[in-house]
């Protein structure tokens, strides 16, 4: 069973009722709950699971990271939820068999399904499935352009090898921009052969749509700048012209090579949306505000550049939404406060929030104000902090 915390998935083998060890998943969250169903509230959920795979460190990080913040959406595999607490001691230990598994062992407790910060997650939880689907509705209206204008059947055999060439060239094209991102890690899923003409239209912009999702290649680099990498994808043309004379084979070539451009652009928007909603990290609200210019700015060019209106606003409604969820989860309310003396982050972080994840708020602080040593915060100058 697949469960999420905060957004961050895990298998589960077993949950229990922490304190009278029934099972759980069936009925916790029932409406019509047995003579129990009163005391819920009160019970602790006891889960025992697992992590794994070739992303498994940086699972266990992010899932390290939300159990930290305490409190969270706990969503079961068959789509209920209920906010929890986490209790302490909770445990992820890498398995001794398995060098790319971890076991978990976790403690919730339940926390009243009528208190605001429930209503609050619940309403973060469905915008970010919403914006999931209006991006896969806008991926999905960008292939289906590219299908229409795409071909290669029916034309003499030079059609297939110009578009493949063409091809060929907009992925090396995006290696090298990626790898200025990436910190030189090479970026080149394109196989040097014909076989990917073979698979019909649906083969080839599934293949397309792969060069332009760099987690998907590359994993979770902690040093690479996704975002911007995406963002470098938008100017990339590939070397065909439209014909000086008039030939429909030539002119073949030249519409594949315009919609695998703008498969491209298209594609590689989106991606830049989720990864300013939902992997980009900020330091500061300036930055999240030029983001979000940045992506006014790619929306304009992306649009421009095709005559499909649906196209246009599928596009515009990811980007607007994607604008919407950077408001909400990255811009925070700032106050400047002025200390005589210089303290470290740590100390003014406590003084200023109390001990809960200090060390993570002393951080921001460090970045949102660009000081160089966390442990000479500047004295006789307003410091950017978030609002107590």
């Amino acid at each position: 069973m697949l469960y999420k915390f905060r957004g961050i998935a895990f298998n589960v083998k077993t949950v229990t009722y922490g304190r009278t060890g029934k099972p759980a998943e069936a009925d916790f969250l029932a409406a019509e709950a047995d003579s129990q169903g009163n005391q819920l509230d009160n019970v602790d959920f006891h889960i025992q699971g697992y992590i794994y795979g070739r992303s498994v460190e940086e699972t266990r990080i992010k899932l390290e990271q939300a159990l930290e913040k305490k409190e969270g959406l706990l969503v079961m595999h068959d789509g209920r939820s209920v906010e929890v607490k986490i209790e302490e001691g909770w445990h992820i230990v890498k398995d001794e068999e398995f060098d790319d598994k971890y076991t978990l062992d976790f403690n919730f407790k339940k926390i009243d399904n009528d208190s605001l910060s429930l209503k609050i997650i619940a309403l973060k939880e469905l915008s970010d499935k919403k914006l999931m689907r209006v991006l896969a509705a806008a991926e999905d209206s960008a292939v289906s352009s590219f299908n229409q204008k795409f071909a290669v059947d029916g034309f003499p055999g030079f059609v297939k090898i110009q578009t493949f060439d063409n091809l060929v060239s907009l992925a090396e094209e995006m290696s090298k921009r990626a790898a200025d991102r990436m910190l030189g890690q090479v970026v080149n899923p394109v196989v040097g052969s014909l076989d990917i003409m073979a698979a019909g239209v649906g083969g080839i912009a599934a293949a397309v749509l792969s060069y332009t999702k760099l987690r998907d290649l590359l994993g979770s680099l902690p040093d690479g700048d996704y975002f911007h990498a995406y963002l470098d994808f938008l100017p990339i043309s590939s070397k065909a012209t439209k014909p000086v004379y008039e030939s429909a084979a030539a002119e073949q070539v030249y519409q594949n090579a315009a919609a695998s451009e703008q498969l491209i652009h298209q594609s590689a928007l989106l991606q830049a949306v989720d990864e300013a909603v939902n992997h980009k990290e900020y330091t500061s609200n300036d930055e999240a505000e030029q983001t979000i210019e940045k992506l006014k700015s790619a929306a304009e060019t992306v649009t421009f550049e095709t005559d499909s209106q649906e196209i246009q606003s599928a596009i515009n409604q990811a980007v607007d939404m994607g604008i919407e969820q950077i408001k909400q989860k990255h811009i925070v309310a700032t106050t400047f406060k002025n200390y005589s003396r210089s303290f470290p982050a740590v100390v003014i972080a406590h003084k200023l929030y109390g001990s809960e994840n200090v060390a993570d708020k002393a951080l921001k602080m460090q970045k949102r104000n660009q000081i160089h040593n966390a442990l000479f915060m500047p004295a006789g100058i307003g410091l950017e902090v978030e609002e107590e």
